[in-house]
C-alpha cells in the first residue's frame, strides 16, 4: 500500500489556514487517516476536533486511528485500500 505522510489537507475556498494543516496521512483511496494518541490532553484533543470539522467541511473522508486500534490495525485499513 502507498500513502502519502503528512499530506496536505484540500483547499477551502480562499481559507489561507486550511493550506498549512495537514493530516497524518493519505491513503490513495483519498481517504485520509489521522493518529489520535493522547485523546485525554486537550491539547491535542483540539486539534483532532478541528481537523474532524474541517473533513466535514471540506467532504473528505478521515479515519481517526485510536491506541486502541493498533492491536488489529490491518484489520481497521483493509476495508479502506481496496
Amino acid at each position: 500500500m502507498t500513502h502519502q505522510c503528512e499530506p496536505p489537507w484540500p483547499k477551502l475556498r480562499a481559507d489561507a489556514g486550511v493550506s498549512r494543516k495537514r493530516a497524518d496521512w493519505l491513503l490513495p483511496s483519498g481517504i485520509y487517516l489521522e493518529y489520535a494518541g493522547m485523546l485525554k490532553d486537550k491539547a491535542c484533543s483540539a486539534p483532532l476536533d478541528a481537523k474532524i470539522r474541517l473533513a466535514q467541511r471540506l467532504g473528505v473522508r478521515l479515519v481517526v486511528i485510536k491506541p486502541s486500534d493498533l492491536a488489529d490495525l490491518g484489520a481497521l485499513l483493509e476495508p479502506l485500500i481496496h
